[in-house]
């Protein structure tokens, strides 16, 4: 299923204009329990939410990291299976303690139990019904639903995003100039969530946070969590946004500094 497509080379002062007047004029919609279209979930309180189609890059210059989302609204098994291919990469799967780890990262304490795909290989588009217990490993809860439109109750769920990180070293907007002629955009990160970036060749990689007209952005729209510590006046040139890829830091740094960098 392709992924919804809108205009995603904003210029710097279109995204500002765009974030300022999408505070003033940003409002929820509630979905009805018969509902199911795709097109009836913008409004969905979401920890994370891309614009545009994701694109797989050169892969002699970069490597994929693979993000978690917690989506706070409950669904039944077929409606959050598509919700995922829709606007993101598909629900998620749990392969290892990486795993684990990133989406208790991503969901914190609210978690109880949540719909993620099934590791079945004959019921693949099926869905598990997880939760986390006092040892936070995810465990079965209840049956593995054998066909989605079986799986009538409504949870939260899980998606998955895989990110591109270049392990070409450009400034900000050469970053920004390559990740857009490629269809993508320079990624936002959600700040509950450390992807595994340790194939980056620079101790920190750019993201789509940036400093202007007196405020933080990013690119490709999102609000700014208040949760990056981030100076709120930053001095010349230290106006661009990247994460240590080691130890998760929000560091605002030199725009023309050449690191790596992700992308949608």
């Amino acid at each position: 299923m392709a992924k919804r497509t809108m205009k995603t080379n904003f210029s710097l002062e279109e995204v500002v204009e765009q974030c300022t007047r999408r505070d003033s004029d940003e409002s929820e919609d509630d979905i009805s329990d018969g509902e199911s279209d795709v097109s009836s979930v913008d409004s969905i309180a979401e920890d994370l939410f891309l614009d545009g189609e994701g694109v797989t890059l050169d892969k002699e210059t970069t490597g994929s990291v693979r993000v978690h989302v917690y989506v706070t609204t409950p669904m039944t098994c077929k409606e959050a299976r598509t919700y995922c291919q829709t606007y993101h990469t598909d629900l998620s799967t749990i392969r290892g303690e990486e795993d684990v780890q990133m989406v208790h990262m991503a969901a914190g304490e609210a978690y109880i139990q949540s719909w993620f795909s099934s590791l079945i290989q004959e019921t693949e588009n099926s869905c598990t019904l997880m939760k986390y217990e006092e040892s936070r490993i995810p465990v079965l809860w209840g049956a593995l639903c054998g066909h989605p439109s079986l799986c009538t109750s409504k949870h939260p769920f899980f998606c998955y995003e895989n990110l591109n990180l270049a392990l070409e070293k450009k400034t900000w907007e050469e970053a920004l100039d390559y990740c857009r002629s490629r269809e993508t955009d320079l990624a936002y990160v959600d700040p509950k969530v450390l992807p595994n970036m340790s194939n980056a060749q620079t101790d920190s990689v750019w993201t789509g946070l940036r400093f202007m007209a007196g405020m933080w952005f990013w690119v490709s729209k999102e609000n700014v969590e208040t949760s990056i510590a981030l100076p709120s006046c930053p001095p010349e040139p230290y106006r661009c946004g990247a994460r240590n890829a080691k130890t998760g830091i929000w560091e605002n740094r030199d725009c023309e500094e050449k690191l790596n960098f992700l992308c949608i």
